[in-house]
């Protein structure tokens, strides 16, 4: 009786699994939790800014509610540029949306002039090759001319004078 109890039960659950819901937390778009900390760098795109030689490197806290917010620094135009990010972040898309702002104070002599890097991100937030890591990514291509980072370094008289386009590479440090 055992044994007859036995094949049946293992019959009942080899059919149940015929009719459970496929997929998991992380298929689809808005499956991925896009709050958390995010670190990265940002390095010149080889197609778009070739031979550009800069680096970025940032963090950024991306809330539940309100903007996401997190801190830059940029090594490029022969100058080191400190400044801000402030992004959205869309939960359904895993997509993050945001501005930055960088200044450089450069003394010379006696006197100070300010430079800046002012630019915009794009960047998309998916699933990295292992299951539990998330990655955030933006790569600049010619069907995405909106992806990367676009930074352009000016003086203090808004007189633009290089712009580097940057792919983005970055991951979830913590939830």
């Amino acid at each position: 009786m055992k044994a007859l109890f036995a094949c049946l039960l293992c019959l009942v659950f080899a059919s149940s699994q015929s009719y459970a819901i496929s997929g998991g937390p992380f298929q689809g778009p808005g499956r991925i939790s896009v709050t958390g900390t995010y670190s990265g760098v940002m390095l010149p795109s080889k197609t778009f800014s070739p031979g550009a030689n800069s680096i970025a490197l940032f963090t950024m806290n991306i809330p539940s509610t309100g903007l996401a917010s997190g801190t830059v620094v940029i090594f490029g135009a022969g100058l080191t540029f400190t400044g801000d990010i402030q992004a959205s972040a869309d939960p359904d898309s895993a997509k993050v949306t945001g501005e930055i702002d960088a200044t450089s104070t450069v003394t010379v002599g006696s006197q100070g002039a300010v430079e800046v890097a002012v630019g915009s991100m794009n960047a998309t937030i998916k699933l990295g090759k292992t299951l539990f890591t998330i990655r955030m990514k933006g790569v600049r291509k010619e069907n995405h001319p909106d992806a990367g980072a676009d930074i352009q370094f000016s003086r203090a008289a808004n007189t633009p004078f290089d712009e580097i386009i940057y792919d983005i590479n970055g991951f979830k440090q913590s939830s």
